[in-house]
């Protein structure tokens, strides 16, 4: 079981890529423009706690983006092309990651007060007499 990364021109080439080849290649493609960002390192809620006392590589299964704008930052999962960047990704919601950077390792907190993704469906409907359903139904996103 290979348990690396590809090499990104690769991913590049074959347009297919794991979560972590996709968000890192996100995460070149926002430095090469000048955008302050770090890859974050997070335990999904498949994958279990980290012991933030002791972590190590094999605690984390997925790596997300974090852009910064002067004291605001987004959370940024490229796996997901229509999740809004204002959105925190389902997989890490109120969840702790560790925030990578060249001179230190620090852990962040993603429940910061953004939106959550909310779906629902309400449905009012009846049968008549001969058995025809008639009704509406509201989906909401």
């Amino acid at each position: 079981m290979k348990c690396y990364g590809r090499n990104l021109d690769e991913v590049w080439k074959d347009k297919e890529g794991t979560s972590a080849e996709i968000n890192l290649s996100i995460l070149n493609l926002l430095r090469k423009c000048g955008v302050q960002s770090y890859p974050v390192l997070f335990s999904t809620r498949y994958n279990g706690l980290v012991n933030y006392d002791f972590p190590s590589l094999s605690q984390f299964n997925t790596v997300d983006i974090v852009a910064v704008n002067g004291n605001k930052f987004c959370l940024l999962d490229g796996t997901n092309p229509y999740l809004s960047y204002q959105t925190i990704p389902y997989n890490v919601a109120n969840r702790t990651g560790m925030l990578i950077d060249l001179v230190n390792r620090s852990k962040i907190d993603v429940d910061f007060g953004r939106r959550r993704i909310s779906d629902s469906v309400s449905v009012t409907a009846t049968v008549d007499a001969n058995g025809v359903l008639r009704g509406t139904a509201v989906k909401r996103y």
